[in-house]
């Protein structure tokens, strides 16, 4: 993460007076900085991911799944039509929001680089036991002229990293 960072947020958290007005001052500068970035992709993206990435917040949601492979949300009753290697491995992310009352479903494909990290050899709030945790602060950026990058970073430290082709979301009520 290039904009809110673990030292960032751990900062903000701070007891020093000095410490946490520094880094909001930041804070405040790196998300003008981020939302640039972000409105220079807007050409590459669909619409509606667009809007996704500049208009929804799954800011303290919780992680529900974390997936990856080559054949996501293949049902076993279809298996039989599985080609191995067939086109590059998916992921998706399913959330529910902080509310409760709402799940966002994350769809990625074509995805070359999926990691996630946790539990991380730097936790924010986090010790041996503790869940996954809140979803603080999530990123999109451009890695080339294909792929773009999302990155999300969790209140326990943990981190995703999935470089992409294309996205796409749903969300529904609960």
């Amino acid at each position: 993460m290039r904009y809110f960072t673990k030292e960032l947020w751990q900062q903000i958290n701070s007891r020093d007076p000095d410490l946490i007005r520094s880094a909001d001052s930041a804070w405040h500068q790196n998300l003008v900085s981020y939302r640039t970035q972000v409105e220079a992709l807007e050409g590459r993206v669909s619409k509606k991911t667009f809007r996704f990435f500049t208009r929804e917040s799954l800011h303290d949601s919780r992680l529900v799944e974390w997936t990856v492979g080559d054949a996501v949300g293949l049902e076993t009753q279809r298996a039989s039509l599985f080609k191995r290697r067939s086109k590059p491995p998916a992921a998706r992310i399913r959330v529910i929001s902080y509310r409760g009352d709402t799940v966002y479903e994350l769809s990625y494909t074509g995805v070359q680089l999926a990691q996630f990290d946790f539990p991380t050899s730097q936790p924010r709030f986090w010790t041996r036991g503790d869940p996954i945790d809140d979803w603080g602060y999530d990123e999109l950026s451009a890695v080339d002229d294909l792929h773009l990058q999302h990155e999300a970073l969790f209140a326990s430290g943990a981190t995703m990293r999935i470089v992409f082709e294309r996205f796409n979301y749903h969300r529904w009520r609960v």
